[in-house]
């Protein structure tokens, strides 16, 4: 790692790889069934004029939602994930105000949405946005869209009008939702849709009389999934415990496509892998998908948008996600500051994060048929422009998925700096070294200067032997010098990858702020 600003020269350290109440929740407090409602009028005293009066009132006298101990509904707040799809479930009747001990009080939300395999953030804090909103209100009526289709659906079937005009813009998808805004939604969708629906996959006659998991009309939500000997079953989605933006290893393409469109690119892999690519522009919902065969054999993401991941959370350091996969085979052959096991026909390796406290940064899901060698982006075999193309874009887009989940903003690609990256990994390989500086003596901000490039701070990371994108941005992740680079301040960011010479591929990310 090494980092300029300005005329400072910084040295690095180099290695060889390396609820709110009110709505929904703890506060969440339909009116009890012997109690007397006092008129709307006199009990919100902030919502007189409001633009929301009537659907607030609308919501009040259906027992779905109540204000604060002062007298006010504070239309205006945001509201979190948890508090809008607790809205939502108890508007259908769905899951009931009862909770176990030691338990939180979303988690029968949570747990009902999993069956369902809508797509959710779990994140229980932060403020939920409009473009999410619009993407699980789609999930309820079977449709698991990217924001924009999600949004556009919402506007044509005139359950928004928008936020300022009835554009995709004007719908404001990256504002947060506010308490007012989810109970017109509800309000909206109550009027067209009776029920609410799994994502489908296909669905077969309910005769069994269990409750849960049910889809309209008698129906169960199941998914075709091939066994180890290569014969298709049938899946209920409640026994699909590793689902990530609603997405399965063993879906079909099919499948994958019809929940998630289109991917944004195709990406070569090895071993007859093809890496399917959703790099939504906010990176919020970045996910890998391994298509092999005609089926997922891969899923990998860094967002923490996980459907179900058998209890674990994002939260979580190495210690619980092992208690939470007691039963499961833990097996070898992970990387370093990684733990992976075998459960239900499938490798599932977690990632950690020794710079955040140990806490879990990514989640991998194969079937077992993958050989360890495709733990990432498959093996080295190609070697092929097309593969080195994307390592380079995939290590982009990774490094730019985890500055966005940690609130920083995504960094631009530039193809001038990606040039000098990848002109340094190729010397690295070819003259047999592995340092910052090259044999002519030229550091980072040498060669980028010599490139003509001009900068008020710049930086860099090197890396080699690594199997693929997965690994060595995890590895840099877990060295605090290389970490602080990816989540600095500069703006640019370049990726050069050379396969060849003696650790058969080298690394060199490039990061500058141009003068």
């Amino acid at each position: 790692m090494r980092t300029r600003t300005g005329k400072m020269l910084i040295g690095g350290f180099l290695t060889a790889a390396l609820l709110a109440s009110g709505l929904g929740g703890n506060g969440y407090k339909a009116a009890a069934a012997s109690q007397t409602s006092p008129s709307y009028k006199s009990t919100f005293k902030d919502t007189k004029g409001h633009w929301a009066e009537e659907t607030i009132r609308w919501a009040y006298e259906h027992k779905m939602t109540d204000g604060y101990a002062d007298g006010t509904f504070r239309p205006d707040k945001a509201v979190t994930e948890p508090e809008f799809l607790a809205l939502l479930l108890r508007a259908y009747n769905k899951v009931g105000s009862e909770t176990a001990a030691g338990s939180q009080w979303f988690d029968p939300y949570y747990t009902k949405a999993a069956i369902y395999s809508w797509p959710l953030l779990k994140n229980t804090t932060s403020p939920y946005l409009r473009g999410d909103a619009a993407r699980l209100i789609a999930a309820t009526q079977g449709n698991l869209l990217s924001t924009k289709e999600a949004v556009q659906r919402l506007l044509d079937q005139g359950l928004s009008q928008g936020k300022t005009d009835g554009s995709e813009n004007g719908f404001r998808p990256d504002d947060a939702l506010t308490r007012a805004e989810a109970l017109k939604f509800l309000q909206n969708l109550l009027g067209v849709q009776s029920d609410l629906i799994a994502v489908a996959y296909s669905e077969v006659p309910n005769n069994s009389g269990s409750a849960g998991g049910t889809a309209p009309g008698g129906t169960v939500a199941v998914v075709d999934k091939p066994d180890s000997n290569g014969s298709v079953k049938t899946e209920s989605l409640e026994a699909r415990h590793f689902v990530i933006e609603g997405a399965a290893v063993g879906d079909t393409e099919a499948d994958l496509i019809k929940r998630l469109g289109q991917p944004d690119r195709k990406d070569t892999g090895g071993s007859g892998l093809t890496w399917y690519i959703y790099n939504t522009t906010d990176y919020k919902h970045y996910l890998q998908a391994g298509i092999k065969n005609g089926r997922v054999a891969a899923l990998y993401t860094v967002t923490g948008n996980w459907t179900e991941a058998n209890g674990v959370t994002t939260l979580m350091n190495e210690a619980a996600v092992r208690t939470k996969m007691t039963g499961a085979k833990a097996v070898g052959g992970t990387a370093k500051n990684a733990v992976s096991f075998e459960t239900d026909g499938l490798n599932v390796s977690f990632y950690f994060d020794t710079n955040d406290n140990g806490k879990l940064i990514g989640m991998l899901v194969q079937d077992t048929s993958m050989s360890a060698a495709n733990s990432s982006s498959g093996t080295l075999a190609s070697r092929s422009e097309d593969q080195r193309t994307a390592y380079e874009k995939q290590t982009f887009d990774l490094t730019n998925a985890i500055r966005v989940r940690q609130g920083k903003a995504p960094f631009a690609w530039d193809a001038s700096i990606a040039s000098t990256a990848r002109k340094h990994s190729e010397d690295m390989a070819v003259n047999g070294y592995f340092d910052h500086t090259n044999k002519q003596g030229l550091s980072p901000f040498d060669r980028m200067e010599k490139d003509g490039l001009k900068f008020w701070s710049a930086a860099e990371n090197i890396a080699s032997g690594y199997s693929g994108p997965i690994e060595v941005v995890n590895g840099w992740m877990n060295s605090s010098g290389h970490r602080k680079n990816i989540m600095g301040d500069t703006t640019r960011l370049g990726v050069g990858v050379y396969f060849g010479g003696s650790m058969n591929v080298y690394y060199t990310q490039n990061f500058y702020t141009p003068r």
